[in-house]
């Protein structure tokens, strides 16, 4: 697993208080050895998303990558320390 890459949550159990479940699709912002930083987005409400420490076990890594214009515009533009503070997805 490499910072950008996407991931899909397999295993949404500890996550659902969270407002994550099963096959969200998440980019991967920085890793650890068990558990990984997610950025993932709400498919329902453009805009909003959080940041979510995952356990690695329940990620698997897409064959997909992300176009690096949206990799560069999540540098820029994302705010991390306000997406960590956040505590569910609506």
């Amino acid at each position: 697993m490499k910072k950008f890459d996407l991931v899909k949550l397999i295993d949404a159990t500890k996550y659902l208080e969270r407002g994550l479940y099963k096959d969200l699709h998440g980019v991967v912002l920085n890793i650890g050895i068990n558990e990984s930083e997610i950025l993932f987005v709400n498919e329902t409400n453009i805009g909003e998303a959080i940041i979510v420490k995952v356990s690695n076990k329940d990620l698997i890594i897409e064959k997909e990558k992300l176009p690096e214009y949206i990799i560069d515009e999540i540098q820029e533009k994302l705010d991390i320390n306000k997406l960590m503070k956040k505590t569910n997805l609506k």
